[in-house]
């Protein structure tokens, strides 16, 4: 596999354009030539030019191995500028997996929101919020972490915070965490309004 992807990065440089998956090709089929074609002369002889028996087949064979380790170095290594889903959707049908918006604690059980949709999880909250991975968002209660993408505004009543989410869902912000979310800079234009509503 070394010397495939050495193949690979060398085929790169010298054809900067050429698609990962054809530098994988490349260098699977150059990996086949250099672990048969020596074999091939040693046990067939460099000077009778005889033929290994069944090299063709050894060579194709090695060609289909190196490339599905091409195959499998491509999928584990993620493309610059994608993103990995984070591993809570995975707990969700796969109809609701979109973008994290929001996470509630009740009991045992976690409520994740998504703009897809929302269900209830068998987690610890702790351990909900892990599972977010690489999410940029922060807990703003006892039972309630946000998406920061998600805050589409803020409102006061009677000293009390909330922010609103862009799935239209209100959030209160306990005092514990307040000042850290008004430090956050996610707290625009806080205004006197209705009681809030979590759907």
């Amino acid at each position: 596999m070394t010397s495939g992807i050495a193949l690979q990065l060398s085929i790169r440089r010298l054809r900067p354009g050429i698609p990962r998956w054809q530098r994988s090709v490349l260098g699977a089929g150059g990996l086949s030539a250099v672990l048969v074609l020596p074999a091939q002369y040693l046990v067939g002889g460099l000077g009778a030019g005889a033929v290994l028996p069944g090299a063709f087949d050894m060579a194709l064979a090695i060609f289909a191995f190196a490339l599905g380790l091409s195959l499998l170095h491509i999928r584990a290594i993620p493309r610059p500028g994608s993103s990995v889903a984070p591993a809570l959707l995975s707990r969700l049908p796969e109809g609701q997996r979109g973008a994290v918006i929001r996470l509630s604690s009740s009991d045992h059980y976690v409520r994740v929101v998504t703009d897809l949709g929302a269900s209830e999880v068998l987690i610890r909250f702790a351990d909900a919020i892990a599972e977010l991975g690489g999410v940029e968002g922060m807990r703003v209660h006892r039972s309630h972490w946000v998406a920061l993408a998600a805050v589409t505004g803020a409102r006061r009543d009677n000293g009390r915070l909330f922010l609103t989410l862009r799935d239209g869902s209100e959030v209160p912000v306990s005092r514990r965490y307040r000042d850290a979310v008004e430090a956050s800079g996610h707290v625009p234009g806080a205004s006197e309004a209705r009681p809030p509503a979590l759907r």
